[in-house]
């Protein structure tokens, strides 16, 4: 799916994963970046359930019935620019599943369709009434018998299919065309099945002209030449893939490639962009091709791998068949890519994920979508994890988790089916809790059987589609697992467990807490059944792990204590549970968790604790302070400069070290932005003596128009 990761207004976190223009004085920049991570919102739910009637009819999210198979589709185009339109003819090659087939339905929007043929040349009669293009056949077919509709047509796309002049790098007229099919898209430029239920093999033969190169899926067979500079390009796919993934991306691209065990990888980039910025953004492309067909024992499908960035991508990200399309935001100088919060590295991951999930198997319907999402989300996270260590990836995981959490519709459920039809908008709880969804699975099977079970469900279901029934049966027949209770809870339902959690030393023996869920349920958000681990550390430095199994409203453990003093309790100290966990303890306990950096994620879950304790401890403004300068992590040091934003002398001058002088990016972003708070607060005034240090630590000099333009910046006077 087009990927838009959730996000808040964390510094550098922009949900439109735009880049703003640098400006030559990196504060100028970073007051610019902070300003726009700081007007950030999170779009409200969908509309609510109010009086909408339900119908069991679930085709709007399952799919539609199909009149046939559809076996391949060619296309023979020729793509106007300057007319702003695409036409030719496109030939859908179709078997019959029913008897006495006289009518064939494909989907077509806005199409002026001029006639239809079928093999035998005879002339078809059909009608167009939005979204179908129903056509109907000279003789009935039997069932398995064989047709082809060739259907000449002209479509001047509004959706679907896009036209741009210019592009990033490029100087004056840079023509670029190119698609975007899900969802249900390409009907608008396309006359096929346009639903993710089918498949087919395909070709295109793409006619193109002011010196533009046409990409689509596939391998590329030859290019024609032909008068007045135009030429055709000729693409093949040898596998059948989702007609949605179907995509053209024509343009005058710099080319630039590399090669994995023989396998091309391919990276267009708009004209001016050069070599560097290119492969800055592509370039770990080999080594993310190593890792996932490693990992996964699943070779890559396709016959090349090709990521192009355009301009004005309506989302971060389509992966194609063969054919990967980006925003031309992901190319971009050295430090410009490095404000791209993760990017380039999380989306090419999560787009090469897809090439697995999603396009090699499908999901059967959108309302399984999540099969394709969460796969993706969850293996860009590994790679992240692979490249930069499991920290890396356990504090990824942390703020998919509070991005997913603080939603507004959190409690719609990640699968809609006729009951959920209307409960709200789920797409961003497909990137963000899908992948912990994987996440729990995992911690539940265990590594081995996790990917023994992941390699069986992608050798089962090769070129096929899926729904999560399928996952949950392969799991099943390899592990002896039953997820079926789980997928009830986690994936049919909506929601997560919110935990309330105080305990007690009891008869000097015992610790006794005292756990509630206290999340408000409904028909969509239930009491969950869920394991739990606790960890009751020692002073004399012994750890002992706990696990109970919740499945109440209202539950008292009771847990054996050591003869040692108890020194902190954590509550899932391994990260796997998606909860939110209200626990009840002493500061002490919470500066003890924010020292354990063999669990980053317990020291990020600790740090809105210390947050609320800074406004009368001074402990744990020192705590926070010491995790913004010495975590381990950079995402780690980020959220603890963001957090540092109380007053403190010691806190302006600690952000000025990180805004200067932290090798992170992010860290010296967020830094920047709260300092613009403590400026906000009169502590931070040009002309004073702290804001004279930070510019004596930036080493330069700033000119008095850009000392103006910083103080403008910052909505102080002259």
């Amino acid at each position: 799916m087009p990927w838009t990761r959730g996000r808040t207004s964390f510094p550098g976190a922009d949900p439109t994963k735009q880049t703003m223009k640098r400006h030559n004085f990196p504060w100028a920049l970073a007051a610019l970046l902070s300003a726009c991570a700081a007007s950030c919102s999170v779009p409200g739910a969908g509309a609510g359930r109010g009086s909408l009637a339900l119908r069991a009819d679930t085709l709007e999210h399952n799919g539609w019935d199909r009149d046939c198979d559809l076996i391949h589709v060619s296309l023979d185009l020729v793509l106007d620019f300057e007319g702003r339109r695409v036409h030719g003819t496109v030939t859908n090659w179709i078997r019959a599943l029913r008897e006495d087939t006289q009518q064939v339905r494909l989907h077509a929007v806005g199409l002026e369709v001029r006639e239809v043929l079928d093999a035998a040349g005879h002339v078809l009669a059909f009608r167009l009434e939005d979204p179908w293009l129903t056509i109907e056949l000279a003789e009935p077919l039997a069932v398995g018998e064989e047709e082809s509709l060739r259907i000449r047509y002209v479509a001047r796309p509004e959706r679907g299919m896009h036209f741009r002049e210019a592009s990033k790098h490029a100087q004056g007229f840079a023509p670029q065309i190119w698609t975007q099919g899900q969802r249900e898209q390409n009907r608008h430029w396309l006359p096929t099945w346009d639903y993710p239920s089918d498949r087919a093999t395909v070709d295109a033969k793409l006619r193109v002209g002011f010196e533009m190169t046409a990409l689509s899926n596939g391998e590329l067979l030859g290019v024609d030449v032909h008068d007045l500079g135009e030429r055709t390009f000729r693409w093949r796919t040898a596998q059948s893939i989702p007609t949605y993934l179907i995509a053209v991306a024509a343009g005058r691209w710099e080319r630039y490639a590399d090669e994995w065990q023989g396998l091309p990888l391919e990276y267009y980039v708009a004209p001016g962009t050069g070599e560097e910025r290119a492969r800055r953004a592509f370039g770990e492309t080999p080594a993310m091709m190593a890792f996932f067909t490693e990992l996964l024992d699943e070779p890559y499908p396709y016959a090349k791998y090709a990521q192009v960035a355009v301009t004005d991508f309506r989302s971060a990200g389509m992966e194609n068949a063969s054919l990967t399309i980006v925003h031309d935001r992901l190319i971009g100088d050295a430090e410009e890519i490095a404000d791209l919060d993760g990017d380039p590295r999380l989306l090419v991951a999560h787009e090469l994920a897809h090439q697995w999930f999603g396009n090699h198997v499908t999901c059967f319907g959108w309302s399984h979508l999540w099969l394709n999402e969460a796969w993706a989300s969850y293996l860009e996270i590994l790679y992240e994890g692979h490249v930069a260590g499991e920290g890396r990836a356990a504090l990824w995981l942390e703020r998919y988790r509070e991005w997913y959490q603080i939603r507004p519709d959190a409690d719609v459920p990640v699968v809609l089916d006729w009951r959920t039809q209307s409960a709200g908008d789920r797409a961003n709880h497909l990137y963000t809790k899908g992948p912990w969804i994987l996440h729990m699975i995992r911690a539940r099977l265990g590594d081995e059987a996790f990917w023994r079970a992941t390699r069986a469900y992608l050798d089962r279901h090769a070129g096929g589609l899926v729904t999560t029934g399928d996952f949950v049966r392969t799991v099943f027949d390899e592990t002896g697992v039953n997820l079926e209770g789980f997928v009830e809870q986690w994936v049919e339902g909506g929601g997560f467990p919110r935990l309330e959690v105080s305990f007690e030393a009891a008869a000097g023996d015992v610790l006794e807490l005292d756990v509630r869920q206290v999340q408000e349920t409904s028909e969509l958000v239930p009491l969950f059944e869920i394991p739990l681990e606790l960890d009751l550390y020692y002073v004399d430095g012994t750890v002992a792990r706990h696990r109970v199994r919740l499945d109440g409203e209202q539950e008292t453990l009771r847990l054996p204590l050591h003869d040692a003093e108890l020194a902190n309790v954590v509550i899932d100290p391994a990260g796997v549970l998606l909860c939110a966990i209200d626990l009840d303890k002493p500061l002490a306990m919470w500066m003890h968790q924010s020292t354990l950096q063999s669990a980053p994620a317990m020291q990020w879950r600790a740090l809105p604790r210390l947050r609320e304790l800074a406004e009368r401890e001074d402990r744990a403004r020192v705590a926070i302070l010491r995790l913004a300068t010495e975590g381990p992590e950079e995402l780690l040091r980020e959220r603890a400069s963001t957090l540092a934003d109380f007053d403190d002398p010691r806190a302006v001058d600690v952000l000025m070290r990180l805004a200067t002088s932290d090798p992170a990016p992010r860290v010296r972003r967020a830094a920047v932005h709260t300092l613009i708070q403590h400026s906000a607060r009169s502590q931070f005034e040009p002309g004073g003596d702290e804001y004279e240090a930070l510019l004596t630590r930036v080493g330069i000099e700033p000119s008095p128009a850009v000392r103006s333009e910083i103080q403008e910046l910052l909505e102080l006077e002259p």
